[in-house]
């Protein structure tokens, strides 16, 4: 059996295991769902931060490694900002336009998905895949701290309670959820100056062990979430989040890699074969963290990204296979 193979059966296996340890522990040991709110903390708080620090720390930057975050960081701020104006065409509800607008910029890249594809189709020969899909997510802090978190609370707050954008951002940035920015930072600063990496945490395997904890918590939430009830009100919104994912977000991406060959610091090679696939993802677990966090329809967001997961793997993943994986 080939590492690729089996490197797909034991994440989708902790998936599907943790969802259903969740949705078990709702029907039939009586969990409630409030626990999904202290699960999604940790694990976008907490679990996320630190797997993204020693991830980074392990991986030597370099000034040339600029150009693939910074891409991903203009890429997903556009596709939010498509996503916000195709769900305010289609809907006046904000729990609905901040989930539609959330979805349409966060794609799943980390190892759930995006990076496990990225490890797939560009491991070979020697090719560092997974590494440079590490590299590629350095934006994915600044993203939620000055963007995500400002958009969550706007549309969560009621309409004598939103205050302007400028000060959301400037609140977001000394919020306790926003522990992954300067942890973040910190990741790059110490890869940048080459600063090692204690070995026991490659010999304790502390990084793949957070990784699998905050798995299994993510998606052990999303089934303490999972009502049947909810697919069907969510089905509209799933069409919509497919629309700007699979559809906006990748002629968007293409656009962007195109101004960015004609500027100093272009893509070329793998790091533009990384770039090119992060741009046509599922979207994030991260939203229904957020959506969890900011109390923005946690059950809504769950379902969709259930659909929209689904609809990735059946319609995305074998043109992606034939594009990329050949």
């Amino acid at each position: 059996m080939s590492s690729g193979v089996l490197r797909f059966i034991l994440i989708y296996g902790f998936v599907a295991g943790s969802m259903a340890a969740g949705y078990v522990g709702r029907r039939v040991l009586g969990l409630t769902e409030a626990l999904a709110n202290g699960c999604m903390w940790f694990v976008v708080v907490i679990g996320y931060s630190l797997v993204g620090m020693l991830a980074v720390w392990n991986y030597p930057l370099a000034w040339s490694d600029t150009a693939l975050p910074l891409g991903g960081f203009l890429f997903i701020c556009a596709c939010t900002a498509a996503g916000l104006l195709v769900a305010r065409l289609v809907s006046r509800d904000n729990d609905t336009i901040a989930l539609i607008g959330l979805s349409g910029g966060m794609g799943n890249a980390a190892s759930t998905m995006g990076g496990f594809l990225c490890f797939l189709f560009f491991n070979v020969r020697g090719q560092p895949g997974l590494e440079l899909s590490v590299v590629y997510c350095l934006m994915w802090y600044p993203f939620i701290v000055l963007v995500a978190y400002p958009i969550a609370h706007h549309y969560s707050a009621g309409p004598s309670h939103r205050v302007r954008l400028p000060r959301l951002m400037w609140r977001s940035l000394w919020d306790i959820r926003s522990i992954g920015l300067p942890l973040a930072l910190a990741g790059v600063a110490l890869s940048a100056w080459r600063v090692p990496r204690p070995a026991f945490i490659g010999r304790l395997y502390i990084t793949e062990s957070l990784t699998i904890l905050t798995t299994i918590l993510a998606f052990f939430a999303i089934g303490l979430r999972v009502r049947g009830d909810e697919f069907r009100g969510a089905l509209g919104p799933s069409v919509i989040v497919g629309i700007v994912r699979f559809g906006l977000c990748p002629l968007i991406g293409l656009g962007l890699y195109a101004l960015m060959s004609l500027s100093p610091w272009p893509l070329t090679g793998l790091p533009a074969k990384v770039y090119l696939l992060e741009t046509c993802l599922p979207l994030a677990i991260t939203v229904v963290g957020i959506a969890n966090l900011f109390d923005i329809s946690p059950r809504r967001a769950t379902a969709i990204f259930i659909l929209n997961t689904l609809s990735y793997l059946v319609l995305c993943v074998p043109v992606l296979w034939w594009i990329f994986g050949r």
